[in-house]
């Protein structure tokens, strides 16, 4: 899924890297450059079979899944709306970083994920507060800044903001409940 996001803005910036003005030709490379980290970040996750000196597996925690299926939709949902616009178009490269780093997260080293719940510290507390907060907001601004930008009728700049908005509320709720589940467990004694 990541090589073929990847593949999708080299196939359709190629043609226009060497014809076309200077800055339809700085959106090609730049499109094009994306597709190859994409596609790069892809052949990094089928072969890398270690890191640190440990197998990579994939993750338990389950929030990293639906982080995951939402980016992957919006990102889909991106791709193709920039497809349908005028070639070249650097968005058609953004699709495939974003992919590429939600991907990424379902990877850990083996043996990284041991879950031994440790009693959270009031300063642990307010620092997932604050985290929480301040990706809620962001992601909020970010949302009305989308929603800004495609009242005015900038559709793409709307498309561009809209996942990272989107992205960062969905994190900002998978941290709360996870947050939240932490809060309600025991901890475990050593």
């Amino acid at each position: 899924m990541v090589i073929a996001a990847g593949i999708v803005p080299i196939l359709v910036n190629f043609p226009h890297v060497s014809s076309g003005a200077g800055e339809d030709r700085t959106m090609a490379w730049t499109a094009l450059g994306c597709g190859a980290a994409g596609v790069l970040m892809g052949l990094w996750i089928l072969l890398a079979r270690r890191a640190a000196g440990k197998p990579l597996v994939v993750t338990q925690r389950q929030w990293r899944y639906g982080a995951a299926l939402v980016m992957t939709l919006l990102c889909t949902g991106l791709l193709v709306a920039a497809l349908n616009t005028p070639p070249p178009q650097v968005l058609t490269g953004v699709p495939a970083l974003l992919v590429a780093s939600t991907v990424l997260q379902l990877f850990v080293p083996e043996g990284s994920e041991q879950d031994n719940v440790v009693a959270l510290s009031d300063a642990q507390r307010r620092t997932w507060r604050r985290a929480i907060a301040l990706m809620a907001a962001f992601g909020f601004l970010a949302l009305c800044g989308a929603v800004a930008l495609a009242l005015s009728g900038n559709v793409f700049g709307a498309g561009f903001v809209l996942p990272f908005a989107l992205l960062l509320l969905v994190f900002a709720v998978l941290m709360k409940r996870e947050f939240s589940r932490r809060q309600n467990r025991t901890p475990q004694r050593g």
